[in-house]
């Protein structure tokens, strides 16, 4: 019972990784009344905490899950950094 308790723990935990949770930030951003500099912004500060590194350390029970969340953390991040590219262009 409790490595089906532990593995409904990382399952949940996964959905914040990857592009899903970029797509969550957005919506609850959105919902707030804030656009895309502020999900960049969002972004920018999880990365200067090592909100995402704390994350994979003591969010997961399972390695094999900790690794679906680094590919799709990896996979977030690039789309971030093509949102951030974009936000400059249109501010040059």
């Amino acid at each position: 019972m409790l490595e089906d308790a532990r593995l409904l723990a990382d399952v949940v935990n996964l959905e914040d990784f990857g592009v899903v949770g970029l797509v969550g930030l957005i919506i609850q951003l959105a919902l707030q009344g804030d656009g895309v500099n502020q999900v960049v912004q969002a972004c920018e500060k999880r990365e200067q905490y090592n909100y995402w590194d704390a994350r994979l350390k003591d969010g997961f029970h399972f390695e094999p899950i900790r690794q679906i969340a680094r590919r799709r953390l990896a996979t977030a991040r690039q789309v971030v950094t093509m949102l951030a590219t974009e936000l400059k262009e249109d501010q040059a």
